[in-house]
């Protein structure tokens, strides 16, 4: 929902009213799909996500789960952070300046005209990085994965 009003905010107010009315109408009548999982997997899963001492984690391939202790998963994401030569500690956060100087840049675009409001996040976030274990290696290394969404250049 929150995509279909993102994208039907420069319409003329009485068909943006049409359109949010038509979805709400077509999102109360969707049935959710049918769980592909057994109701005891279910619970299994829920117990499982509720253990502060574990992490369950989507595998990289093959769509497997996998269990993970926490304090593992923690070492070996901050021996990627520290070791892999790509990453480096920052005295401070610097999204607000590269959103300013985004917002600059596509302001002053010629190419973007009116529509640069569209294309410059709100309000950014920092990107995560989280990890997922490639199981077809030995030791289950993470494929490191960051997420942009929400970040200061998302939106481009």
């Amino acid at each position: 929902m929150c995509d279909v009003e993102f994208g039907i905010r420069g319409l003329p107010e009485n068909i943006n009213d049409i359109i949010t009315q038509d979805c709400i109408v077509v999102l109360r009548k969707a049935k959710p799909p049918s769980s592909n999982i057994s109701r005891d997997e279910f619970d299994a899963l829920k117990s499982l996500n509720l253990n502060k001492d574990i992490v369950v984690l989507k595998a990289d391939k093959g769509g497997a789960d996998f269990i993970l202790n926490k304090e593992d998963y923690r070492q070996k994401m901050l021996d990627h952070l520290c070791n892999s030569g790509n990453y480096k500690k920052l005295a401070k956060n610097p999204v607000k300046k590269i959103s300013k100087t985004v917002a600059l840049a596509i302001k002053s675009s010629d190419s973007v005209g009116s529509f640069h409001h569209k294309i410059i996040e709100s309000s950014p976030i920092t990107p995560r990085i989280y990890g997922l274990p490639k199981i077809h290696k030995e030791g289950a290394p993470l494929r490191p994965i960051v997420n942009t969404i929400s970040g200061p250049t998302y939106l481009l």
